[in-house]
């Protein structure tokens, strides 16, 4: 997942896609219309037109500063209507928090992008614990009333205020397009709760 825009976003998605395995879907989580992200990729007919050999695209639209919008994604097409296909936080491998190109100065990009990084780090430990919970209660069905589930022990280490600081995964506005100096990766759970999903459909409405 990327969430933000950046001017060299076209050259981290060619980047991207010699890293991964044939399948892999990268999700665009923005507020840029999708329907302009196409020639925005194009920089101003500076570069050629994106194509990928490895990577499946998913557009998504919002802030990623509003906790609203990130709680769950809905995929859009071309035009910008809904796929119906929708998924969480916790189910990527890696989220990468990009600097905002349009904000007006370099303090308030690092803000929104620490601000994006808190919500997403707590949005999820949230899911998780919020999955993990149905599952606790499935289990507990079958296996004829036993409810115990131990979540403090199957919750694992999401990053801290102090790893961010530690590991310095900011954003940056280098004109050199460092991905390195970009990239926040939260290793998440796997798997998904469509009663979750819906639950969080019904909030947004």
């Amino acid at each position: 997942l990327f969430c933000g825009w950046r001017r060299d976003m076209a050259d981290m998605i060619s980047l991207l896609d010699e890293l991964v395995v044939h399948g892999s879907e990268l999700w665009l989580f923005n507020q840029v219309p999708v329907r302009e992200r196409g020639e925005l990729l194009k920089d101003k007919d500076n570069k050629e037109e994106v194509e990928t050999k490895n990577l499946i695209i998913k557009n998504a639209i919002g802030s990623p500063i509003v906790r609203r919008n990130l709680r769950v994604l809905a995929a859009l097409d071309s035009k910008g209507l809904p796929t119906g296909r929708v998924i969480t936080l916790d189910e990527f491998d890696s989220i990468l928090i990009l600097s905002d190109a349009g904000a007006p100065d370099t303090v308030s990009s690092d803000s929104r992008s620490l601000a994006s990084l808190l919500l997403v780090q707590d949005l999820q430990q949230k899911i998780f614990v919020h999955k993990q919970k149905i599952r606790g209660k499935m289990t507990a069905y079958g296996n004829g009333g036993s409810s115990s589930i131990a979540l403090s022990k199957s919750l694992r280490h999401l990053p801290t205020p102090q790893d961010y600081n530690q590991k310095k995964a900011t954003t940056s506005n280098d004109k050199h397009g460092d991905e390195a100096e970009l990239v926040n990766e939260f290793e998440s759970s796997s798997s998904s709760s469509s009663s979750f999903l819906l639950h969080e459909q019904q909030q947004l409405k």
